[in-house]
């Protein structure tokens, strides 16, 4: 069993790109615009690949239902922060945004603004503990102008002490299941 607790130095592109093999029915259905921006070489954060690859579901998913039409663009980038050494993940959509009233609360539990398509207001605030577990933070901005933008920080894997490398010697006893 994977535990949020089961953390490694991961990358955070493949994550990426898993969530995103996981959500590409509904981003077909929901744009024409997806923009992928993916920095190459980042170093490490000590994550768990599934629990991290929920967070970006979830978030694709938030930013795929706030499309009105085809259209409008969805943004998804990493990178190196400009005020620090975490590692960015960026999931943008030029979407309805988020109402004023709503920004305070959208990250707190059964909080939603999706109660016809079945939203629970889980999953914002089940990947902000995700994230948060990692060291890192969830913020949100850009979204007063319309659409929303959903910033994921994360430290870099040697700002963290008593790392476990994963090596190829911890699949050896695996019983044939990785």
């Amino acid at each position: 069993k994977t535990e949020i607790t089961d953390q490694l130095p991961i990358q955070v592109n493949p994550v990426i790109q898993a969530g995103l093999n996981l959500m590409e029915n509904l981003v077909r259905k929901s744009t024409m615009n997806l923009s992928l921006q993916l920095t190459e070489n980042l170093p490490d954060v000590k994550a768990n690949f599934q629990s991290l690859e929920q967070v970006l579901v979830n978030l694709i998913q938030n930013a795929c239902q706030a499309l009105e039409s085809k259209e409008p663009a969805i943004r998804i980038s990493t990178g190196i922060s400009d005020t620090s050494t975490d590692i960015v993940i960026t999931v943008e959509d030029e979407g309805r945004g988020i109402k004023e009233d709503h920004l305070k609360k959208i990250l707190d539990p059964f909080f939603t603004t999706k109660q016809e398509l079945g939203g629970t207001g889980l999953g914002l605030p089940i990947s902000k503990k995700i994230v948060e577990s990692y060291g890192g933070t969830l913020t949100l901005s850009g979204a007063k102008a319309g659409g929303a933008c959903f910033s994921v920080f994360l430290p870099e894997e040697n700002s963290q002490s008593n790392v476990k490398k994963q090596t190829e010697s911890d699949f050896k006893n695996t019983e044939g299941n990785l």
